[in-house]
């Protein structure tokens, strides 16, 4: 599936994005996943695309690669659900309810990051703990 921006391809269980982007490394390209989209930003291309998946992808699987070559990112991204998709994006939502799930999305991404984060702080005490103990 092609368009001028990036192409796709997909499976049941994944997704493969291709983005031509060109001039920049990979530590320029800042790639965000959550639960429903993937923001690719490249700052110094002033270049931002932003999908918005119609069905959940397993942003936190350690299956999911992102590489950058010959002017290419290319993503692969685990699905939660085996399903073929119709499209790359949402369909049939206006522009504010796709916000709202956005946003929606990101909220859960940084609550999950945050909850991460105080388990990591909590396993630092711990550990100091044990080792005054």
């Amino acid at each position: 599936m092609a368009s001028k921006q990036f192409d796709w391809s997909q499976d049941a269980n994944s997704l493969n994005i291709s983005i031509p982007i060109s001039g920049v490394s990979l530590k320029k390209i800042d790639v965000f996943m959550t639960d429903l989209s993937l923001k690719v930003n490249v700052k110094a291309n002033n270049y931002l695309k932003i999908f918005d998946f119609p069905a959940e992808i397993d942003y936190k699987s350690r299956e999911n690669k992102v590489s950058y070559n010959d002017g290419t990112l290319e993503l692969y991204i685990k699905k939660i659900d085996s399903q073929m998709w119709d499209s790359l994006t949402v369909q049939g939502l206006s522009k504010d309810d796709i916000r709202k799930r956005r946003d929606e999305s990101f909220k859960r991404r940084e609550e999950a990051e945050a909850q991460l984060q105080s388990q990591r702080n909590d396993l630092k005490i711990s550990k100091i703990f044990f080792i005054e103990s």
